[in-house]
């Protein structure tokens, strides 16, 4: 078995830790559905509204954009209800579209597209739809070093394939990896 990278390590434990903060945010979003709906609540997905600046530097920067507000939907057996946080205060609401209401096609002040020859403004949020997973197991760094040796001898044999030089490309390995 191939030794795990530093890389592979770094890897592991970056997943790791997107791995615990979606598993916190599946635990806030269970306790707060239970709370309010009774025992037995799981939520399902989040409805958000995010700006278009906001996703825009979200995007340049990384990370998860915002939201200016969102919409846990929560499922028990063929139901669902949603509800929204605010001031850390959780509410039940009709439905998703009911809860943002005119935000959905509020105009953006700042922003113009031109359609059809005229110009217009866009609507100033992106709806935006997540779920949860909470059985989600990240890899382990031998898990990623096991599936960069077998992706690496994957690749020695498709470039093995029909060469005259078969033998000598298998016990060469891999080709360096170029840069991008």
């Amino acid at each position: 078995m191939t030794e795990p990278t530093e890389q592979d390590r770094q890897n592991a434990a970056t997943r790791q830790a997107i791995a615990d903060k979606f598993r916190r945010e599946y635990v806030l979003a269970e306790s707060l559905a239970c709370s309010l709906f009774g025992p037995g609540w799981s939520p399902s997905g989040r409805h958000s509204l995010v700006t278009h600046e906001e996703s825009d530097r979200a995007r340049r920067e990384g990370g998860r954009a915002h939201a200016a507000m969102t919409v846990v939907t929560a499922r028990k057996g063929g139901q669902a209800r949603q509800f929204v946080v605010e001031d850390g205060k959780a509410r039940e609401v009709p439905s998703w579209e009911d809860a943002f209401g005119a935000m959905l096609t509020e105009p953006d002040p700042s922003r113009t597209i031109e359609v059809r020859g005229e110009t217009v403004h866009p609507h100033r949020y992106e709806l935006h739809w997540s779920g949860f997973d909470p059985g989600y197991e990240p890899r382990t760094a031998e898990q990623l070093a096991a599936a960069r040796a077998k992706r690496e001898e994957k690749a020695v044999e498709k470039e093995a394939e029909g060469s005259l030089f078969a033998d000598l490309i298998r016990a060469e390995g891999p080709l360096p990896k170029r840069g991008r």
